[in-house]
């Protein structure tokens, strides 16, 4: 059993076996995601753009999941916090996605 970090709002979620390594796995995932926006704003590149699109979508998928079986197991304060994170996920995929839009039209200009 393992404490992880969830998100940035300080709350740690216990997962153990597999489960772990594949929240792990995600958001290492995400933060490569986020480090090749963070480039992508200054190399004007859409390509770096979409594995943050592609991680963001996975860990909506990923808390989702979640909040449906914390509020199945009674934990329904936990399930209400994941489902305003995924709002505020996807609010923030929206806004990635109007930049990749963005790169795109500028790189077929060119």
């Amino acid at each position: 059993m393992v404490l992880v970090p969830f998100s940035c709002f300080g709350i740690f979620v216990v997962y153990s076996g597999w489960l772990t390594y594949v929240f792990l796995v995600l958001q290492i995932f995400e933060f490569l995601g986020c480090i090749l926006l963070i480039v992508s704003i200054w190399l004007q590149k859409s390509l770096l753009v979409i594995c943050f699109l592609i991680a963001d979508i996975m860990c909506i998928i990923w808390y989702l999941v979640n909040s449906i079986i914390d509020m199945v197991n009674g934990e329904i304060l936990a399930g209400v916090l994941m489902i305003f994170i995924i709002f505020l996920l996807i609010y923030f995929w929206i806004c990635v996605l109007s930049w990749f839009i963005e790169l795109r039209q500028q790189e077929e200009e060119n």
